[in-house]
């Protein structure tokens, strides 16, 4: 099943917020980032490249063109603490959303 359906299904079936805090969008995009770097280049680089140009940085656009002539993409991605951040923060509010019981984490503290 397409990883888009199943937490929108997730959050329609059990009346989660999802948006909030991009929970649904960042893990979409962290699924996409899984594939690309398990697969290389492909489907998953492509949506992710169009969904998160932020993940490739280059000195500028000729660096940036000479790069991905002559390169996998997939080996151009570089995450920064932040990005790393907003993917903690999206899967621990998802399942903190999930879980039921007292006590469950939903938000991160800062």
């Amino acid at each position: 099943m397409e990883i888009n359906k199943l937490v929108r299904g997730v959050g329609l079936r059990h009346g989660l917020d999802l948006e909030t805090g991009q929970v649904r969008v960042t893990i979409e995009e962290l699924h996409l980032l899984g594939n690309a770097v398990r697969h290389g280049d492909g489907g998953s680089l492509t949506k992710l490249r169009d969904r998160a140009p932020h993940l490739w940085r280059y000195a500028d656009n000729t660096v940036a063109a000479k790069s991905e002539e002559h390169a996998i993409l997939s080996e151009g991605i570089q995450l920064s603490d932040n990005d790393f951040m907003r993917y903690m923060r999206a899967v621990t509010r998802f399942w903190g959303l999930v879980d039921r019981e007292p006590g469950a984490m939903v938000d991160m503290p800062d």
